[in-house]
């Protein structure tokens, strides 16, 4: 019983932190889009803003790897792929 308690405050904090790692990029990625939305930006700026949301929804799609693998890894579905 105590293995199955722990077992669940420890997936109750993993999901509150990848709740944290996921919203912050989508955060940052939505600021940028703020940003090119005004008309205020030269050509540069929206240029770095546009790279910038790049690497961070990049970014976010190999966190979501991760969780997806952990998930696999979780259930016994996942196979290693040699490289």
């Amino acid at each position: 019983r105590n293995k199955a308690i722990n077992a669940t405050v420890a997936k109750s904090q993993f999901l509150a932190t990848m709740s944290h790692e996921i919203r912050t990029p989508i955060s940052s990625i939505m600021g940028f889009l703020e940003l090119l939305s005004g008309s205020g930006l030269s050509k540069e700026q929206r240029v770095e803003a546009i790279s910038l949301a790049y690497a961070t929804g990049q970014s976010l799609l190999g966190l979501i790897g991760e969780i997806l693998d952990v998930d696999k890894i979780e259930s016994g579905n996942y196979q290693l792929q040699p490289q």
